[in-house]
């Protein structure tokens, strides 16, 4: 029987992604309580302390807009490559992170399009095979990628005019873009200087459904990584579900229905072509008022130096970021401060930091409570979901989940899990998904649709789902280990052997024939502890009642969202 959320649905307005977000922005500025907010700083960047604020969004948007139409560009919605979805033109963007990436991103939509976060981590045949499947006929790249950029155009054989090549920061790099043909992003700017923001045209309901807002790659730790078309629908739906499941706190929701929410600095560094990353610094300051710092490089020094510089209320991190911070640094038991083991002669205050939003990987119980002590136990929320599914399938930051959950299902959320032979079970299975956050499939038509016919997407999830909405993942179906004496999971190996003070980090693979395949366990030592293997394998035959095949690692493999490339890991166990 398919398990609806425990929450109440919430309605989703008619507004394309531009029209939603300025209208929240918007909303807030008019509430505000000192007048108007347009001009209040939205996002820094640390190392140039360049600020943006919601007006200087709204014009560099209206400015980009403006730009890509006055290049030709055809506009009109045409059918993608999933048949169930459209596309006008693609705005690829090449970048880490800048705080022009919101303007870019609204500026595309603005001018009919559709945006592509690219990963610049990617080889040039890869990204140039990307750039052509979604037939992008518009770059925006950091000077610093342009190399990149034209060696994987050349070798993929396809063709974005370099008249729609913008370069963004050409003096700033080794080589001054000076000579090139492709547009400098300043020039772009100043020769469209005069654009004014309209807002777009309302689409029918049936055409946000359709009409592919954003095109993201999903992590690929098992396989390739796959584009995800997601619509305007798919990411209003998002943020509006996100918004019922905190007004089920009542204190706060502002009369309007609007959650309201304190205004706090965020740091992030977050690569933004996964779309956690994404969703952070491109429309989390327009949806909450947060105050926004943006590292364009993530080192433990600047990002413990920026905790205490702006005084950071929230961290969004992946666990591969707290892992670094954690194993870089030393919090001293007397005082609570940070000293960073590169710059050991100074400490940093970081007591602001009230909570940690973490999202891109599972994190062992273990590590969770390492990472909660380190910054002076702060409220700890972990997010479940996944990019085809526009970031959100069940939170935990309001209602306590059960014991051992990763948490509750959102507003308007439908689960059931499927078993091996496809029958609904109450216990452990494949989780199946319902609801407008759904993507609309694939770019490539040749990758089967996980959807089913009545709208369910097969996540590729191990989970149990209980009738009142709390979700239990026990890590990917691939990943489970069916050994000769059952199913096992890596994920429930990697949570019990954390616990092992000599283990820095784990990850889990099993080699072998399904029914006989062997579970193999890399382990990181800890620099600091004075154990070795040897006693590793001691205590995991003492908490685990299976055999465990255990070898050492230098580093545990993974995306830069922290999860574990196990494709790597299973080569390497040979």
């Amino acid at each position: 029987m398919p398990i609806r959320s425990p929450f109440p649905d919430v309605g989703i307005p008619a507004q394309d992604v531009t029209a939603f977000y300025f209208g929240l922005a918007q909303k807030r500025e008019i509430s505000s309580k000192c007048g108007s907010a347009s001009d209040v700083p939205l996002i820094i960047n640390d190392a140039t302390k360049e600020q943006c604020s919601f007006s200087d969004i709204k014009q560099l948007s209206a400015t980009v807009a403006q730009g890509l139409v006055a290049t030709g560009l055809d506009i009109r919605y045409r059918q993608s490559h999933c048949d169930r979805s459209f596309t006008g033109h693609v705005g690829a963007i090449l970048l880490r992170t800048d705080i022009r990436l919101s303007a870019i991103h609204f500026g595309i939509l603005l001018a009919g399009g559709t945006v592509a976060a690219m990963d610049p981590d990617q080889s040039p045949s890869v990204l140039g095979e990307r750039l052509k499947v979604i037939n992008a006929n518009s770059v925006f790249v950091a000077a610093d990628l342009l190399p990149l950029l034209l060696s994987a155009l050349d070798q993929a054989g396809y063709h974005v005019p370099k008249s729609r090549i913008f370069v963004l920061d050409a003096f700033c790099c080794d080589k001054p873009v000076t000579d090139n043909e492709c547009v400098l992003f300043d020039d772009f700017v100043a020769a469209n200087s005069d654009a004014q923001y309209k807002p777009p045209e309302p689409m029918p309901e049936e055409e946000l459904a359709r009409k592919v807002a954003l095109i993201v790659y999903s992590s690929g730790t098992t396989g390739s990584a796959k584009g995800v078309m997601l619509t305007h629908r798919n990411l209003v739906a998002a943020q509006m579900m996100v918004n019922g499941y905190i007004a089920q706190n009542p204190i706060s929701v502002t009369k309007d229905g609007i959650p309201s929410y304190a205004r706090e600095s965020i740091l992030a560094a977050l690569p933004p072509w996964h779309l956690f990353g994404f969703s952070v610094q491109v429309y989390q300051p327009l949806a909450t008022g947060c105050y926004l710092v943006v590292l364009p490089v993530l080192d433990p020094f600047s990002y413990i130096q920026a905790i205490e510089r702006y005084r950071i209320g929230r961290l969004c991190a992946t666990p591969g970021t707290l892992h670094a911070l954690v194993s870089n640094s030393h919090r001293s038991k007397e005082s609570g401060r940070i000293t960073v083991t590169a710059v050991a002669e100074q400490s940093y205050d970081i007591s602001s930091v009230r909570a940690i939003v973490c999202g891109g990987a599972s994190i062992p119980p273990a590590r969770k409570k390492q990472y909660r002590e380190f910054f002076g136990n702060p409220v700890f929320a972990i997010g479940y979901g996944a990019t085809e599914t526009s970031s959100i399938i069940a939170g935990c930051t309001l209602r306590k989940p059960a014991p051992g959950a990763v948490g509750v299902l959102y507003p308007n959320s439908i689960a059931k899990v499927l078993d091996a032979d496809a029958s609904e079970t109450d216990g452990f299975g494949e989780l199946f998904i319902s609801g407008p956050q759904v993507m609309a499939g694939y770019v490539s038509k040749d990758i089967k649709s996980p959807i089913t016919d009545d709208g369910f997407l097969g996540t590729g999830d191990y989970v149990r789902v209980t009738p009142e909405g709390d979700v239990f993942f026990r890590g990917r179906v691939s990943d489970i280990i069916y050994t000769s004496d059952g199913p096992v999971s890596t994920t429930d190996i990697e949570d019990v052997v954390s616990d092992c003070p000599a283990v820095a980090d784990c990850g889990a693979v099993g080699v072998g024939p399904t029914g006989h395949a062997l579970p193999v366990l890399f382990v990181v030592l800890d620099s600091s502890s004075k154990y070795c293997l040897d006693e590793v394998k001691k205590w995991i035959k003492t908490h685990l009642s299976f055999f465990v095949e255990c070898r050492e690692i230098d580093q545990v493999p993974k995306n830069h969202g922290g999860k574990i490339l196990r494709r790597v890991l299973v080569e390497k166990a040979g």
